[in-house]
């Protein structure tokens, strides 16, 4: 069964029966969330490893520990992760293109590694293959990272996957995972102007907030910021003033510090869709403009800051797709989407989860995906597939 949305083209698929598999919950408040144990192209010693903080407080911890195979490899001193937020660390400077909370000493066996949290007592709070065997997921040949699927499920091998992402995603939310229900999602949209970027900063499903920060690191040797205006979110009712900032950190190229916050008492809110900010910049170069959402960034509402995915998905823009196709894959649990090939730089792949919400599945050039995802019976899964044409370049 076939259905075009809003230019998307969309496929029902029928139930098929496929292993069920079985996960475990568990209770822990942070999490191992990626691992980068083969390193990168560059260097097999460019490790590095995610924590993730689950909760919506920020979380001490100070006197904490990281163990690699029953050796304590790092102790916590003065340290915090923020509410849904990540800590990188990472073995040098250049393991990631993103800053590192952490740069410690790391040596992860190909062959697999048990790794352990421990908090100040010695209790472990997260553990991740257990078993001291083969990595679950992950790669030396092209040097994918190992995800984890559900920060809910513990040190379960169908909770991991190689991840879909170019090198991986450091402090930002794993590409196989789905969006949390009743999370806000900050997107930032680009689009060449002339010789200048426009970015748009835009918040889909705001519950109640009243204020924002965000620090956003850039390319500096790429662009040049020349200005900002504020979006009306935040004073979409009449009679509301709000107080807006924005400058260059320090000074200096290369990350911006943004705030806005409603003027009235705290139980002034405002919920939905909407642009936070236009930024604009001079483009200097044709290298990456690296966008990345630094940890210090959030959204606060009445309860509490809340739980936000940064998606930063600017550098193309959507174009109509047809003929998309699904099938089973040469191997079992699989399904295979395949498409009219629009000659696109590249195509985004989503799956409609269980709250009715599209989640991106990868990114992939040719104009075919296979999933393999945590497929399991009596299920329809409904697809969409959307060519991305880069508008980099002029025209």
């Amino acid at each position: 069964m076939k259905n075009k949305i809003n230019g998307l083209l969309v496929m029902m698929l029928f139930v098929f029966s496929v292993a069920h598999v079985q996960a475990q919950s568990f209770d822990s408040s942070v999490v191992i969330n990626e691992v980068a144990w083969a390193g990168t192209e560059s260097s097999s010693s460019d490790e590095w490893i995610e924590l993730y903080n689950s909760t919506s407080a920020s979380i001490d911890l100070s006197g904490w520990s990281l163990w690699d195979d029953d050796s304590e490899v790092f102790t916590f001193g003065v340290q915090e992760i923020p509410a849904y937020g990540y800590l990188l660390i990472e073995d040098s400077e250049t393991a990631t293109a993103v800053d590192a909370d952490l740069i410690i000493g790391l040596s992860l066996a190909n062959s697999g590694d048990v790794l352990e949290l421990k908090d100040a007592s010695g209790n472990i709070v997260d553990v991740v293959n257990a078993s001291g065997g083969a990595w679950y997921a992950g790669s030396s040949t092209d040097y994918s990272t190992m995800e984890r699927i559900d920060a809910a499920i513990g040190d379960v091998e169908g909770n991991f996957d190689s991840s879909l992402a170019n090198g991986g995603t450091p402090k930002a939310i794993n590409s196989l995972s789905d969006i949390p229900s009743g999370t806000a999602v900050i997107e930032l949209n680009n689009q060449i102007i002339g010789d200048q970027l426009e970015v748009i900063i835009a918040g889909k499903n705001m519950n109640e907030v009243f204020s924002y920060g965000f620090n956003l690191n850039y390319n500096d040797a790429a662009l040049n910021f020349v200005g900002a205006t504020k979006g009306d979110f935040l004073s979409e009712s009449e009679s509301v003033d709000t107080s807006f900032l924005i400058e260059l950190k320090n000074g200096v190229e290369g990350e911006l510090v943004i705030a806005e916050a409603r003027m009235q008492d705290q139980k002034a809110v405002v919920s939905g869709d909407g642009d936070l900010v236009v930024l604009t910049f001079d483009v200097i170069s044709d290298d990456n403009y690296n966008f990345v959402f630094d940890s210090s960034s959030f959204v606060s509402g009445l309860n509490g800051d809340l739980s936000v995915v940064f998606d930063v998905d600017g550098d193309s823009v959507p174009s109509e797709l047809t003929g998309l196709k699904v099938e089973e894959g040469e191997e079992r649990y699989r399904l295979k989407l395949s498409w009219d090939d629009k000659g696109a730089d590249n195509y985004l792949v989503y799956r409609r989860n269980q709250l009715g919400d599209f989640v991106e599945l990868g990114q992939v050039t040719e104009n075919q995906f296979v999933d393999d995802l945590m497929l399991i019976p009596g299920i329809n899964y409904e697809y969409q597939v959307i060519a991305m044409n880069s508008n980099q370049e002029d025209g």
